[in-house]
């Protein structure tokens, strides 16, 4: 069970918000950051746009969301400094895991790979 440290984003637009999608959006964002850290030799603020924002949550399997939900969801993280964007860290800090879930979903994946390998 995947939910945000104030409790809101468990459901969103009526769907489960899972493991798996705040993985894969993380995986994007630093991507999406690492690109942009080459592209300016370091020298750009290493922030998320809400417009690019947007594309994350829908390629990290988000994509049921309307463009007025991603825009609380963002405006929430980035809370009054809206201009200077969001970190990883800034997503990541929203969300908090069962340990014993957690310890259980590191075993299924796991088991997967030991299945896969043989």
């Amino acid at each position: 069970c995947v939910i945000d440290s104030a409790g809101a984003f468990k459901r969103i637009a009526g769907r489960e918000l899972g493991l798996q999608h705040v993985f894969h959006v993380s995986r994007k964002i630093q991507e999406a950051l690492s690109s942009k850290k080459s592209a300016t030799a370091g020298m750009m603020d290493m922030t998320i746009k809400q417009s690019d924002f947007a594309n994350i949550l829908d390629a990290g399997g988000l994509n049921w969301l309307t463009r007025e939900q991603v825009a609380i969801i963002y405006h929430s993280i980035a809370g009054e400094d809206q201009q200077a964007g969001i970190s990883l860290n800034d997503w990541i800090s929203r969300f908090k895991w069962n340990p014993m879930e957690a310890a259980s979903e590191v075993e299924n994946v796991l088991q997967v790979w030991e299945r896969r390998l043989d």
